[in-house]
C-alpha cells in the first residue's frame, strides 16, 4: 500500500512581499518621479511581478521583470543624493529577499539564500556607513570603487562558470 503524497508548503508568503513593497515605496518617495509617481511605479511593478510569478508558463523566467523594471525606473530618475542611494540599496535587498521566496519552490527560500543575501546586505551596510560616516568623496574614489565592483563581478562570473564546468567526481566505494 502506498502512503498518500504530502505536498510541502510552497514559498511566496506575504511577509516578504510586504517587506519588499515597503522598501520600494520608501525608495519611490525619495526618487525623482513627480508627485507620488515613485510609490505608484513601485507598487504596480511589485504587484505585477507577484501575479506574473504565479503563472506556470512565464513565472519562473519573466516573473521578476516588472519589479526590476520598477526599480530601474525609480533608480534612473532618482537624484544623486545619499537618501536615494541608501533607500535604493535597501529596496534592492528587499526585492532579492522576496525573489528568494519563490512560490514555485518549497517554503524557506529566504533561509536557503542566507549567504547571498547576507553578502548583499553587507555591501549595502558598507555603502550606508560610507555615505553617513565619511565626508564627501572625490570623483576618483567613486571611479575606483566602480572599477573595483566591475572587476569583482567579472571574477564572480568566472568563478561560478568554472565551478559549473567541472565534472562531478565519481563516487568511490
Amino acid at each position: 500500500m502506498n502512503a498518500p503524497a504530502v505536498e510541502a508548503a510552497r514559498g511566496g508568503r506575504g511577509l516578504t512581499f510586504v517587506v519588499a513593497l515597503l522598501a520600494m515605496l520608501l525608495f519611490g518617495l525619495v526618487g525623482g518621479l513627480p508627485d507620488l509617481g515613485g510609490p505608484v511605479v513601485a507598487a504596480v511593478g511589485l504587484v505585477g511581478a507577484s501575479y506574473l510569478r504565479r503563472s506556470p508558463l512565464l513565472g519562473s523566467t519573466y516573473g521578476p521583470v516588472p519589479a526590476l523594471l520598477a526599480l530601474l525606473a525609480i533608480a534612473v530618475t532618482a537624484p544623486p543624493v545619499p537618501s536615494a542611494a541608501l533607500f535604493g540599496g535597501l529596496a534592492t535587498l528587499a526585492v532579492l529577499l522576496w525573489l528568494a521566496d519563490d512560490p514555485a519552490r518549497p517554503a524557506g527560500g529566504g533561509r536557503r539564500a542566507t549567504l547571498p543575501l547576507a553578502s548583499c546586505g553587507l555591501a549595502v551596510g558598507i555603502a550606508w556607513a560610507l555615505v553617513l560616516g565619511v565626508p564627501r568623496l572625490s570623483r576618483e574614489v567613486g571611479l575606483a570603487g566602480g572599477l573595483l565592483a566591475a572587476v569583482l563581478l567579472v571574477l564572480a562570473y568566472l568563478l561560478t562558470r568554472h565551478a559549473e564546468d567541472r565534472p562531478a567526481s565519481s563516487a568511490r566505494s
